[in-house]
């Protein structure tokens, strides 16, 4: 999508995978509570949740009032 996306974990681990431009590696990247990771925008990527069984995140969408169409 468009839009840069920042992943805020409130509660419990999630994992971030990133895969940067053709011809390097995905990053991936574990986040604990407090834990933030910026996805920049066009960048192919998942999150899910690993570790523990109860997890909560703020996803957010820059520039503002572009995210409520990708739902």
């Amino acid at each position: 999508h468009p839009m840069t996306e920042v992943f805020h974990v409130l509660e419990g681990s999630v994992e971030v995978l990133v895969c940067p431009p053709a011809g390097t590696e995905p990053e991936v990247f574990v986040l604990g509570p407090g834990g933030t990771h910026v996805v920049p925008a066009m960048a192919v990527h998942t999150f899910r949740p690993v570790g523990s069984p109860i997890n909560r995140l703020i996803a957010a969408f820059t520039p503002a009032g572009t995210g409520e169409a990708f739902f």
